[in-house]
């Protein structure tokens, strides 16, 4: 499926997240790219639209909900996330020792730089941040679930 603005079209299929930021909808995609004079670091690949309208973002919204996860009670609520692009996930849970980490870790199947070290690479990912645990049991089931169909 296609999502088009203006003179641009995105393919959802190669698209890893969504984030909202306004009427600023970033795309990230599935690949990545180096970029130049910042030696060489490989970042995942990104397009974003501007829209006239917070209206017009709410379909985008709807479009997106339908296949991709969102958590509205973590750290990157205006995130989502495509599932068919996580490579894996894990789920960081209390520990006394560091105070509370209440964390879902998503990683995609796309490499990038590790620390802007061009040579060394690892998973494009997201950190969800939870203050709640409450918060954090119900998504990790919530997302679990979903992932385990």
């Amino acid at each position: 499926m296609f999502i088009k603005n203006k003179n641009k079209l995105v393919n959802l299929d190669s698209v890893t997240s969504v984030v909202i930021e306004g009427t600023k909808v970033i795309f990230n995609l599935d690949y990545g790219i180096s970029l130049r004079n910042v030696n060489e670091k490989i970042i995942a690949d990104y397009v974003y639209f501007f829209y006239d309208s917070v209206e017009e973002v709410q379909e985008v919204i709807k479009i997106v909900s339908k296949v991709f996860l969102n958590s509205q009670t973590s750290s990157v609520s205006n995130r989502y996330i495509n599932p068919n692009k996580i490579s894996f996930i894990k789920f960081e849970e209390f520990d006394k020792q560091d105070n509370e980490k209440n964390r879902i870790i998503v990683n995609f199947n796309v490499s990038v730089s590790f620390n802007g070290i061009n040579d060394v690479k690892t998973s494009d990912s997201i950190y969800l941040d939870y203050n709640r645990k409450a918060d954090y049991i119900s998504e990790v089931n919530r997302f679990t679930n979903i992932l385990e169909g």
